[in-house]
Parts: structure tokens; sequence; C-alpha cells
């Protein structure tokens, strides 16, 4: 049989996560957390380009078959190991146990002298809280956990239950998107995702079965369905109960069989253990909301970021009032706005789960695996990256303290937001070419950017000031840079510039060439890296160079502003000055929209660590060469400009941001924002720079 570049890619990626599981397995304690956080958030890279891939594909029972034989592969792979990343499971066996006694599970804590006859060695020491914690799963799940133990009272055995009820949710998706004309394959964007392969298979997580009960209500409710819908629906809520938040988008005007169905079952499922009480049924609930910080805030990241931005200790009754509006106006948005298609009912639910699911801000990853069926139907970039940077929230057993949680989740959803106006952005801008209405702007020479003649005669002082025996060596980054790179070595202000290395990294075109010809020094690394190419001008560095000027070879900086850098560092005053691009003058287009969040973002999460203000992660920079030696700098890729801006805040130097004028590039194509692999790497070197250096500090 013949197969396409589509199915060897998918196999090869299928083979990789292969491995990437096995040695997952090798993970053990709090002390390879960090580790393993970094394998998952590179298996969920290529996990990413695998759904990229099954995006791009039309419907083939070839590949179909590909996704799910290593869908079960994955799975066996880890299914027989003892889970990893969290013991709830040992809690499982224990309520089916109890049940399989004749004894209510909600009626005693593990700990208690009742139940001591049913302790043993490899269940109960394992018990997370069983000292003063009853069971808080609903019913649905204990009557699975009972069923379940009367085969086997085995942790293998309970995994073995969890992936079933996932072939059971796998079903029920592939026939969803068959019914929708949609290809059956995409069902890879559940099956492969490493959180659900970890979380179910490895750590058997109920979350399947919910996932499961959620996936049958999507498919009845598309085969019109009321009844059937309303159970499933009510199944979801007995197994956890936030799925109930959906209910407004499953609901029609004047339509009783979904509802009598979904209350009438949520009835029937309490009755066997309402021998507690109408409270005693929730268990442990209550109590866990208040460790989890639901009852003073700490849990909901909004408001803690509203804190942190407004310095004013918002109430926490305001922030619960707030989110339960919001619900309210999307329940209602769901309830009273016309269907426009037979999918809506799909986005309605997805975006409640998703607003509920942002409002609430889970404490553990797997809270967010139920997002992941709703990407099969509607692949959102953004929560690709939100389900997969989840993975991050395991850094939490190193340290959980407040600040260092809300590093975590501004790490996880501040990017997601930017990804979202990025969506957006591009879906208006479509939508008005699509229209007709775009029009032609009329954009000014590129010269008017430098010509501005107070701002020339301002930098002039500056030059005349600056003595020409300052030790200023200026290193310049290039690849590819042939069109551009003699243009920006020549403006290099020699007077007080005594040295200009250019770094070729790699490049394949005469870039090293032109910069000879332009009285530049030429460094080679041939190993590819933003950061590497640094240190390698670094290495090259004149024993006397005092001050060092950092800067691009793409002609979008300005190095004829190079005295406003190193001008506060010659008279003492600071020790590293910061070009903001943000700050000074761009030309229209030099700069595109998630690049300038992205530079406030940064910002406002440095600031938030050290109390510093960045605007900006700019390539053109100066630093004094002693401090930056101090600073022992590491990255070697994108991450190399934020690195030097956290451990300078760290160093406590004396730091100074200035605007600069900034240019499009003259020549050649962006290695970050010209392309959307670029962008994607960047932004996780950028992110997992961010996390590593943050973690550092604490």
């Amino acid at each position: 049989m013949f197969l396409s570049r589509t199915h060897l890619s998918l196999i090869v990626i299928g083979c990789v996560s292969l491995v990437l599981y096995r040695k997952g397995l090798r993970a053990e304690g709090t002390r390879d957390i960090i580790w393993f956080t970094k394998l998952a958030l590179a298996h969920a890279g290529l996990y990413i380009i695998a759904a990229w891939l099954i995006l791009r594909t039309h419907a083939s029972r070839s590949m179909l078959l590909v996704v799910i034989v290593f869908a079960a592969l994955f799975r066996l792979s880890i299914l027989f190991a003892p889970p990893y990343l969290s013991d709830d499971i040992y809690r499982y066996v224990w309520d089916g146990r109890v049940q399989a006694a004749g004894i209510n599970p909600y009626r005693y804590i593990p700990a208690e002298q009742a139940l001591i006859s049913l302790r043993d060695e490899s269940i109960y020491p394992k018990i997370n809280r069983r000292d003063y914690a009853h069971t808080m799963y609903p019913p649905v799940a204990e009557a699975v956990y009972l069923l379940t133990t009367r085969v086997s009272e085995s942790v293998t055995w309970m995994k073995a239950t969890m992936v079933g009820f996932e072939a059971l949710a796998l079903w029920a998706l592939a026939s969803l998107l068959n019914s929708l004309g949609l290809p059956r394959q995409r069902i890879l964007i559940y099956a492969w995702h490493p959180l659900v392969v970890w979380e179910f298979a490895g750590s058997g997580h109920l979350d399947a079965m919910m996932i499961a009960f959620l996936a049958l209500a999507l498919l009845a409710h598309r085969r019109h369905l009321k009844t059937a819908t309303g159970v499933a629906l009510a199944c979801a809520a007995l197994v956890k109960l936030f799925p109930a938040v959906l209910f407004p988008a499953f609901y029609r005007r004047w339509d009783w069989k979904m509802p009598l169905a979904f209350i009438a079952t949520i009835i029937i499922g309490y009755l066997p253990y309402i021998s507690v009480g109408a409270i005693g049924v929730l268990g442990f609930l209550p109590g866990y909301a208040g460790e989890r910080g639901i009852t003073t805030g700490e849990q909901f990241y909004l408001l803690n970021m509203a804190r942190a931005f407004t310095g004013a200790q918002i109430p926490n009754a305001v922030f619960v009032v707030f989110a339960l509006c919001l619900l309210l106006a999307v329940a209602g948005w769901c309830c009273w706005r016309p269907e426009r298609d037979d999918r809506s009912y799909l986005r309605r639910a997805f975006v409640l789960a998703v607003v509920f699911t942002i409002l609430l801000a889970p404490h553990f990853s797997w809270y967010f695996s139920w997002l992941i069926p709703f990407l099969c139907l509607i692949p959102l970039a953004p929560l690709f990256y939100l389900t997969a940077a989840s993975f991050m929230l395991y850094a939490t057993w190193i340290g959980d303290k407040p600040n260092q949680i809300f590093v975590l989740n501004s790490a996880i959803y501040l990017p997601c937001a930017l990804l979202c106006a990025v969506v957006l952005w591009n879906r208006r801008r479509r939508a008005t070419k699509s229209s007709g209405q775009t029009g032609s702007i009329k954009v000014e020479e590129k010269s008017s950017l430098i010509k501005d003649v107070k701002r020339e005669q301002a930098d002039s002082q500056i030059k005349e000031r600056i003595s020409p025996d300052a030790r200023v060596s200026v290193i310049i980054a290039a690849l590819n840079e042939e069109e551009t790179i003699a243009d920006v070595v020549g403006r290099v202000p020699r007077e007080f510039a005594q040295g200009v290395i250019v770094v070729d990294n790699g490049s394949e075109d005469r870039t090293a060439e032109r910069a000879r010809r332009a009285d530049a020094r030429v460094v080679t690394e041939m190993n590819r890296g933003y950061g590497r190419a640094f240190r390698a001008g670094l290495g090259a560095l004149d024993p006397e160079c005092e001050i060092i000027v950092f800067l691009d070879g793409d002609g979008s900086d300005c190095p004829e502003l190079m005295g406003k850098l190193v001008e506060p560092i010659i008279n003492n005053t600071h020790d590293f000055v910061l070009g903001s691009r943000i700050n000074g003058r761009r030309e229209p287009g030099s700069m595109l929209f998630h690049q300038v969040f992205a530079g406030h973002m940064i910002g406002f999460l440095l600031r938030l660590l050290y109390g510093v203000r960045y605007t900006d992660m700019g390539p053109f920079r100066a630093i004094r060469r002693d401090a930056l030696e101090r600073l022992n700098m590491r990255e070697e890729t994108y991450g190399w400009p934020l690195e030097m801006q956290m451990k300078a805040a760290q160093a406590h130097l004396r730091i100074l941001e200035v605007p600069v004028d900034y240019r499009r590039r003259a020549g050649g194509k962006s290695k970050i924002s010209g392309n959307l692999r670029g962008t994607i790497l960047a932004s996780t070197r950028i992110l997992l720079t961010l996390a590593r250096i943050a973690a550092e500090r604490i």
C-alpha cells in the first residue's frame, strides 16, 4: 500500500512519541518533576505538529487506522506503570472497596475506625487526605468505582477502566465528526494529546468518564435525541460537577424533554447515597474549595491579576459576582441567540467550557482535559496552547506559594490571550478583505522616520559629548542578511565605536563577504541560535573593551542612535541600557501586533517579579562588559534578550530604557515574525526562559 508523506510523518511522530512516553516513566518524585515537565512540553510541541498535519488532510481510512493504532500503543506503554503525577486513583479503589462492604462512601473518612478492616498495604497508605477528608466524587463516579473493583481492586484495572471510557469517547467523537462531514481521523487531536494520555492511562483520572459522557451528549444532541442528551449530560455532571455549566448550550426554548431527563438523572443518581443527608453527599467538596483557595480568591488568576495591576485588595466576593454575571450572560446568549447552523450548539458549549475554565483557573492540569474534545471540532490555536501549557502547573510540586502560582498562570494564560488576539485580528482582516472594504493606506517614505531635524541635532550633540577614548564594541548577529549587512555596519558611529563584530550564524549567502568589505570583523558560528551568535561575538571582543552594544543585522535597528545607549553607561549613571522600540517611533509595518503585545506582557510580568519597568525585548541594547560577565548568560536561542533583562534585574544593575526608532527590515525575511514556525519556536523558547529564570529566583 502506498503511504503519503502525511502518513509517513504521522508514523514517525507516533514512534518518537512512543519513545517519549517510555522515557517519561523514568521520572521519580519531586526531584524529576521539572525534567518531566520539560519533556511533556516538548512532546506537546510534537503533538501540535501532528494535529496540524491531520487538519490538512482529507478523509482516509488508512490514516484513521494509524491514529487509532498509535493511540492504543501510547496508552499501553504507560498503563501498567504505577501512577506518577497523581495519587487520586487510590481513593477511587478505596471507595469501590467501601461500597462493596455495604457502606456509604460519603459516611466515613478512610482513617475511621469503622473501616479498619478494609485497610491493606497496597491501597490505604497511599490515599491522600485519608485522615480528615470524606470522598467528594459524585454518584456516577462512585458507581463506576464499585463496578471496577468487583473485577479487581488494582490500580491497573482502574486505569484500564478509564481507558475504556476513552474508547467510548473516541467512538462518539468519530461519529460526530462523520455526521458533520469532517474527517474522522481528527480524533487524533484528542487521542494523541499528551495531557489525556498521561492523565488517564498514566494517572487514571476520572475525567475520562466525564469526557465520554460529554461526547455522548454532543452526539445525542446532533441526532436530535433530547432525552438521551439530558441523561448523558447529567451523567457527565455526576462524574465531575462542572459539565453542568454546559446545560444552556443544549437547551432550547420550550423544550422540556432534555431538562426533565437531566434533572431526573441527577436525582436518581444521588438517591442511593442520600442516607448521609443532602449536605453529606457533597463530601469534602466544601473543604476542598477552601483548601484550593476558592473561598479566599487565591485560586482565581484573573482576580489576582486585577489585584496586582490595581494594587487594591479586591474582595473575592466581587470577583465571584463578576464571574457569575459573566457566566449568566454567556448562558443567556446560548439560550436566546438563534441557531445559524447545525454546529451552533458546539460553538456555544465550547465558549461556555472555555469561559468557565479561565474564570476558575484550575490548579491541576487534568482540569483542562475536557476542552480537548472540542478541539477536534473547533481547532483553535489558543486552546491548543492552553491545554498543552497546562503541564507547567506541575512545577507547583517544587513551590506553590501564591506568587509562584501567579507566575506559572501568567505563562499559561497571557500567551493564550495573545494568540486569541492574533486569531481575532486575522479573522477581522480576512473579513475586511472579503467584503471589499480594504483600501490602500498611504505610508510616508521610510526616510521620514529618521529625518526629524530636532532629533538629528540631539543625536549629534550626544556624539559630540562622547569621548573618542570610550572603549565601545558592537556585536551584530546576522543570518542570510547580504542585502542589509553592509549598510548596517556602515551606519555604526565610528567616532566612539572602535570595533564592529559581525557574527555570521551559518548564512548561506554572501553575508560574511559583504560585512568584511564594510570593514567589520567577521566571526563564524555555524551552530544556529540567537544566543549562540552573540556568545561567539563576546568571545572575539578586544580585551580592552568596556561597553558592548548588541543589534541585529537586518536593517531594522538604527545604529546611528547608538549614542543614546552608551552615553549613560559612559557617564556611570547606568549599567544596562535597553532601546525600546515601543516607546520610540516605529515605521508602519515594522512590528506586528503580537510583538507589541508580547513586549507589554513580558514587561508586566517582570515588573511584578522584580519591580523593573520594561516595555520591550528589542535587540538594540548596551551593557557594561563586567556587568554582563556577572550575569552568567546561558540561553542559546531566542530567549537570550529576555534572559539578559531578567538577570540584570536580579543582579540589581542600574537599568535604563530609552526610546529608539525602528524600521521595517530592509531585506530578506524575518526568522521569527516572518513565518509561523519561527513565531512558535521563538514564543516557546521565550516562555521556557521566563519560567526557568523565574523559578531560579523562587
